[in-house]
């Protein structure tokens, strides 16, 4: 995660955190949407990493390769368990915050 993140700028840096908050917010239930017409949860279990991993889908266009839902998952993916699995969003925030300065 951090080789790839290192070298966003700081707008990318930003927009990828309201990204990722976002993200959480359909996951824990936040917006009233229910995440699962936006995100498939991956079948594979492995034993690293948390429990809310995101599938990635197949596309053969540019337009839904870049959506918001499918930019998100390689580094949601990669998030350590505890800033995931946060209860509330505040927490959530916070943890993301220092995941994203180590960058």
């Amino acid at each position: 995660m951090r080789k790839g993140l290192r070298c966003l700028d700081f707008s990318s840096l930003v927009r990828l955190r309201g990204d990722l908050i976002e993200t959480f917010k359909f996951i824990k239930g936040i917006n009233k949407v229910n995440y699962r017409k936006l995100f498939k949860l991956s079948s594979v279990n492995r034993t690293r990493g948390h429990t809310w991993k995101l599938a990635k889908g197949k596309f053969h266009t540019n337009v839904r390769k870049y959506f918001f839902t499918q930019r998100v998952v390689n580094v949601w993916n990669s998030l350590p368990g505890h800033v995931v699995e946060a209860e509330t969003l505040g927490v959530f925030k916070a943890w993301l915050d220092t995941v994203l300065d180590t960058i």
